[in-house]
């Protein structure tokens, strides 16, 4: 209903001269608002079809595709489309008006914003893969003072992919920032293909993801939470293969120098955690509950005890982290 028909001089409707003439009349008339004419079809969707007009509606969804300074991306415009915003195309010049604005969002990121407000919930989920991609990339262009009036906005747009594996998935999803924590910049150097996390974590490690991060002041998990948090836990719950195990761990204590210093709790967690494997039967038990198996002594003393790391923590350059 946001829309109606048009054939300018026919049918009993206006003509195009008739609508630059009306516009004119309420510029000079009317040159402070346009109140007056809510819910009134006065702008043509296409300047240069003109078979459809536009309702001046407040809460009505409409933004320029251009204008004289600025042109939204193709891609953007498709993505808006999608989302049920009418896009302007081909304005006439007599279409203008200093109040227009607030009926019509400009060809701008803050335009888009503005735009976005004015939409249901639901509505976002119909976008596809690029098309979120693309929004995400114009959004990250942003004023300052656009982003603090419509924060609220930002924060529930689900544009953010998720990490590749997260929630136990093969594939990404997308979601807001409401939904889920940033993972840290960590998981790209762990070094295990398809590592997966139990819980829903956003990846956001594009560039327009990134800075649309910085500027609505949302931080990383520090890469401490995300293994004390979300990794360490799902051991004993058999989430992780023995292998995935390892390849965690050796990388967590090749790492553990960094990571106690972003935590002085951290070193304290992983000696209370049971990831050293003493049998072939996978059998693990806490740092502090084994001893050195290059140390003979000790050899001949527990000989036959599952008390001796095997595997890739019998190694010597895990043996002194171990130790530590």
């Amino acid at each position: 209903n946001s829309t109606v028909r048009w054939t300018p001089g026919e049918n009993n409707h206006p003509s195009i001269r008739w609508l630059s003439e009306f516009w004119f009349w309420i510029c000079r008339k009317y040159g402070d608002s346009l109140s007056q004419f809510s819910d009134i079809p006065l702008v043509p969707v296409d300047g240069n079809a003109n078979t459809q007009l536009v309702k001046l509606n407040i809460n009505t969804p409409v933004i320029l595709a251009e204008s004289t300074t600025a042109t939204l991306p193709p891609d953007v415009c498709k993505c808006l489309t999608t989302l049920g915003v009418i896009m302007l195309q081909n304005q006439p010049n007599f279409i203008k008006h200093t109040e227009l604005h607030t009926f019509v969002g400009p060809p701008t990121p803050e335009g888009v914003l503005s735009v976005l407000g004015k939409l249901s919930d639901s509505a976002y989920y119909n976008m596809s893969k690029e098309e979120k991609h693309a929004l995400c990339q114009i959004l990250a262009n942003v004023s300052e003072q656009s982003v603090n009036k419509n924060r609220a906005i930002l924060l529930k747009l689900p544009i953010f992919d998720t990490l590749p594996g997260s929630r136990g998935k093969c594939g990404q999803e997308f979601v807001s920032i409401n939904e889920a924590p940033v993972a840290p910049s960590m998981i790209a150097r762990v070094g295990i293909n398809n590592l997966r996390i139990k819980k829903l974590l956003i990846h956001a490690d594009d560039p327009s993801s990134c800075k649309l991060l910085s500027i609505l002041g949302i931080d990383r998990l520090k890469d401490t939470s995300l293994l004390s948090t979300y990794i360490f836990p799902e051991f004993s719950c058999n989430y992780y293969q023995e292998c995935e195990i390892d390849q965690i761990m050796v990388w967590v204590l090749h790492h553990l120098s960094d990571l106690k210093g972003e935590s002085e709790d951290f070193g304290s967690i992983v000696q209370e955690l049971p990831f050293v494997k003493v049998n072939e039967q996978n059998t693990r038990v806490r740092p502090i509950d084994v001893f050195d198996p290059q140390d003979q002594k000790l050899i001949d003393i527990f000989r036959g005890e599952d008390v001796f790391p095997i595997g890739p923590y019998a190694e010597r350059d895990i043996l002194s982290f171990l130790e530590k």
